[in-house]
């Protein structure tokens, strides 16, 4: 969508269009953004304890929201109590 905006002449309608990212896509990209900034971190090891070291490569890279999400509130409870 992004690159039909772009091609379109300067005086055309849709260069008046703003794109916004829908609620899934938003949290994809606020798990991937908590995501880069606990890498190298021992935060993955300590979900490999309760998950599978194939599922933390899949939260980690924005493919399995449900379960990342789910983790994140058990870092959280984890961590506040």
């Amino acid at each position: 969508a992004m690159n039909i905006i772009e091609d379109e002449p300067l005086k055309s309608p849709l260069k008046s269009v703003i794109l916004r990212l829908g609620g899934f896509q938003l949290e994809m990209s606020f798990v991937g953004g908590i995501s880069h900034l606990m890498e190298g971190s021992e935060i993955t090891e300590l979900l490999e304890t309760v998950y599978a070291p194939n599922a933390v490569t899949h939260m980690t890279s924005r493919k399995a929201i449900a379960r990342a999400v789910r983790a994140h509130f058990l870092l959280d409870t984890a961590f506040t109590l």
